[in-house]
């Protein structure tokens, strides 16, 4: 790389810092994006698109360019921090605390898979001669997120649809709104039916502070850490661990590739996830996981995170979804309907207890990324009284290492274009069936809820 092209790297980097701080202060200042719960950075998403060739024209395509690859690699950087300085709970412990949420969250990206895959089989695929696989940016964009979907991008160029990405991404977009903004209307309609656990009136929902800015009596340490600064800066440690996890996942990566070149497709984040576990794992065996803070590997996966989606939404190329401004619209309105008869159909069937708060925390992540099912988690469930919580947590590691970004979302496109739409329809129903049919056999499912209660 020239010197030349290092400086516009990190000029176009800032610039991003800079989007993102002007998220952050519009967050604060402007109430209606505080109501909204939109983050900082997909205000300064927005910003940027806005400003962009697609929009005002002040930011210039050369720098949009450079933004629309930051995604596919900060994706990585996310994923590599999953497991670092965590403790993975046994399969006991899940099933105890998480069995109906675990089998709930797989069941709906079963059928996440089965409408999306399907909607564009039988209809978009016909009509708009679109490949099938396009159909599953609902799983990609929706339980996966941003970063997923900027790091499901190199897949669909090497199947040969380099537009899913872009698609994949407004996808994610979609998804984030509905999650917010769907989600605090599912709140407000729970609370008046009686259907939660804690809150019994809508004067009790609590939205906290809105600005995202605690007074200065309130402060939060967001860190802490073992390592001496004499030694190495403890930031710098663990953004060691999380390169070498990087390398690792690059090394598998390779020699999957030398095993068949088809392997090429399959991304680099969900393996920089392995070699982050790997870490873990001889953390654990010599007996220094102690000096792996969670907290410190929680900001670096908040920041890249952050930046991915500023970065993400602002390449978003408009043309792109007008030209495929349909299909996209029955694809998302199919994840909509479908999310919607899950929430109310589903979870007061198959949670055993505080239906409504395990469904909301689950309808959130589902829709948008994580932070939005445990916001809408705290808003209904300010205190944390209900089994939800837990529950919701002991299920993560179970969940998001395989779908909603991790392995199987990563080759299911793949699948879809070498063995065929139905053949993972098939699969996908066979999966739901099962997963019901655990439900019924643990005593789980309800076919008639009662109360909703």
């Amino acid at each position: 790389m020239k010197s030349a092209d290092l400086l516009n790297l990190m000029l176009y980097v800032s610039y991003l810092g800079g989007l993102l701080f002007i998220g952050k202060v519009l967050r604060a200042k402007i109430s209606l994006f505080q109501r909204l719960y939109f983050p900082a950075a997909l205000i300064a998403g927005f910003l940027g698109l806005a400003l962009g060739p697609f929009g005002v024209k002040l930011i210039p395509v050369a720098m949009i360019n450079t933004w629309s690859i930051l995604p596919g690699r900060l994706i990585d950087i996310v994923f590599a921090c999953v497991f670092l300085g965590t403790v993975v709970p046994s399969v006991r412990q899940i099933w105890q605390y998480a069995g109906p949420q675990l089998v709930y969250s797989w069941f709906v990206v079963a059928c996440q898979w089965i409408v999306g895959i399907g909607l564009a089989y039988f209809i978009i695929q016909p009509i708009w001669n679109i490949p099938a696989f396009v159909g599953t940016i609902i799983e990609i964009g929706w339980a996966g997120g941003h970063g997923t979907a900027g790091g499901m991008a190199v897949v669909f160029k090497n199947l040969g649809f380099p537009e899913g990405g872009d698609l994949g991404l407004t996808s994610a977009t979609v998804g984030l709104v509905v999650g917010i903004i769907v989600g605090m209307a599912y709140i407000n309609i729970a609370v008046r039916k009686g259907y939660t656990s804690v809150l019994e009136s809508p004067d009790q929902i609590k939205t906290g502070n809105l600005s995202g800015i605690l007074p200065a009596d309130q402060e939060k340490v967001i860190a802490k850490s073992r390592i001496t600064t004499d030694s190495i800066e403890p930031f710098a440690l663990h953004l060691c661990l999380v390169g070498i996890s990087i390398i690792i996942g690059w090394f598998i990566h390779e020699g999957l590739i030398a095993l068949h070149p088809k392997f090429k497709a399959v991304p680099l984040f969900p393996l920089a996830m392995i070699g982050g576990v790997l870490i873990q794992i001889i953390a654990n065996m010599t007996k220094t996981d102690g000096l792996i803070n969670r907290q410190v590997i929680e900001r670096i996966q908040g920041t890249a995170l952050d930046f991915l989606v500023v970065a993400a939404v602002s390449s978003i190329k408009i043309p792109v979804v007008i030209k495929y401004a349909v299909p996209l619209l029955i694809l998302m309105a199919g994840g909509v309907v479908l999310m919607h008869l899950l929430t109310w159909f589903l979870a007061p069937r198959i949670f055993p207890d505080s239906w409504f708060e395990r469904g909301i925390a689950e309808y959130g992540a589902l829709c948008g990324v994580l932070a939005v099912g445990l916001m809408l988690l705290r808003v209904v469930d300010p205190d944390l009284k209900t089994a939800a919580p837990k529950a919701f947590a002991f299920e993560r590691p179970f969940f998001s290492p395989f779908v909603g970004g991790g392995l199987i979302t990563a080759v299911v496109p793949i699948f879809v274009h070498e063995m065929g739409a139905l053949a993972v329809i098939g699969a996908a129903a066979v999966l739901a069936v099962a997963l019901m049919g655990v439900a019924y056999l643990c005593g789980w499912f309800r076919p008639h809820p009662g109360a909703y209660r």
